[in-house]
């Protein structure tokens, strides 16, 4: 009883498990067009009476509780199970911004546009943002904005009870096609996450520091227990785990979740949300103007390079911002972290601005990077 109520995720074997390692059932439901997924010991049971199993795939993966921990060996099934067709396939929009050939890639500004949305509480230009990342065949794609929703979850918002699990699934089962039905309640999810008011989440986590890339105090592993018994935050714990354990999540990123997988093992957590699947088609596209200028900022496509983008932009707009010292305390770059691309706040944000000069020129050469992304024909 003692053990029940310490409330952790199992990581132990099992009897059918070779020894050392575990074997899970993580199985996604399709009830009248409702998602749930659920997660089990074993492999998975039949589908319920009335239900048809419509793909299955399992992952081979090592479960760890910080990123330098030794992995638990894991086998973990995935099925989709559903009470009807299993409806149209998805395919992709034709991209509105380019994936690449100009100064601001497409998929970085989504990315940041995403992002900086959530932060805002702007949960329509969220899911138009993700959407558009979504139209990236090489940058972007359904991986790339699932791991960019899933970390912005816990950076800047709260993962979502019962939403967040059917993502991880999403997030996991690579060779899974989706069909429209599923990209709607992607899109709704993100607009979801942006909507939420609880958050965000990295605040509540004792001993996380972002800028010391720790993962928090605590690193020891999680009790082992029998997955029955643990509680409803515990099984969130372990879609985290499994979400850093498919790949493409490491260094910071990695240690958020696991840190956040950590602080779920003992805490309730189901922030309020408004949530409704949104179709492509009821989104439209986002256009330039609907961009939030400041989400053009320091990081956005400055990847590789010596600084990002709208630092040369901003010089062609006024030149005397070459005068202006670039980093440092009252430098450029210090302003643009300040004021624009380490926005925290889940409301309107009104920066206390000592610059408004900077904010004009910084805007204008935002308005250019946005333009000179857009395709030549855009969609709209």
């Amino acid at each position: 009883a003692a053990a029940v109520g310490a409330r952790r995720v199992t990581l132990a074997p099992v009897p059918a498990a070779a020894p050392g390692s575990r074997v899970l059932s993580f199985v996604l439901r399709n009830s009248g067009g409702r998602l749930t997924a659920s997660w089990a010991d074993g492999e998975p049971m039949a589908p319920q009476r009335g239900f048809t199993r419509q793909w299955q795939d399992r992952r081979v993966v090592k479960l760890k509780t910080h990123l330098k921990a030794p992995g638990t060996a894991a086998t973990v099934y995935l099925a989709y199970d559903a009470d009807g067709a299993r409806g149209e396939q998805w395919q992709r929009s034709p991209m509105a911004y380019r994936q690449s050939g100009c100064q601001a890639n497409g998929a970085t500004l989504m990315k940041s546009q995403f992002q900086k949305a959530v932060r805002r509480r702007l949960p329509d230009v969220a899911a138009k943002a993700f959407r558009e990342l979504l139209t990236f065949p090489k940058s972007g794609g359904l991986f790339v904005a699932l791991r960019r929703l899933l970390i912005v979850s816990c950076e800047d918002s709260a993962p979502l009870d019962g939403i967040n699990s059917v993502l991880v699934w999403f997030f996991a089962a690579q060779g899974y096609a989706p069909t429209e039905a599923d990209v709607a309640f992607i899109l709704g999810a993100a607009a979801a996450v942006a909507d939420c008011p609880r958050g965000p989440t990295k605040k509540d986590i004792p001993g996380f520091d972002w800028k010391k890339k720790e993962a928090g105090e605590k690193k020891e592993y999680l009790a082992e227990l029998p997955l029955a018994d643990v509680s409803r935050g515990s099984r969130r714990a372990l879609d985290l785990l499994f979400a850093v354990a498919s790949g493409g999540i490491d260094k910071w990123d990695g240690d958020l979740l696991l840190a956040a997988a950590s602080w779920f093992t003992a805490h309730e957590y189901a922030p309020a949300a408004h949530f409704a699947p949104r179709p492509q088609a009821s989104l439209g596209r986002l256009r330039p103007e609907e961009c939030i200028l400041a989400a053009v900022d320091g990081e956005v496509g400055a990847y590789g390079k010596k600084r990002a983008p709208i630092f040369d932009v901003m010089e062609q707009v006024d030149p005397a911002m070459k005068r202006v010292k670039f980093d440092g305390e009252g430098g450029l770059q210090k302003w643009m972290g300040i004021t624009r691309q380490f926005v925290r706040a889940r409301q309107s944000y009104t920066p206390k601005d000592d610059h408004p000069e900077w904010t004009r020129v910084a805007d204008e050469a935002a308005r250019r990077l946005i333009a000179a992304a857009v395709v030549s024909n855009p969609p709209w």
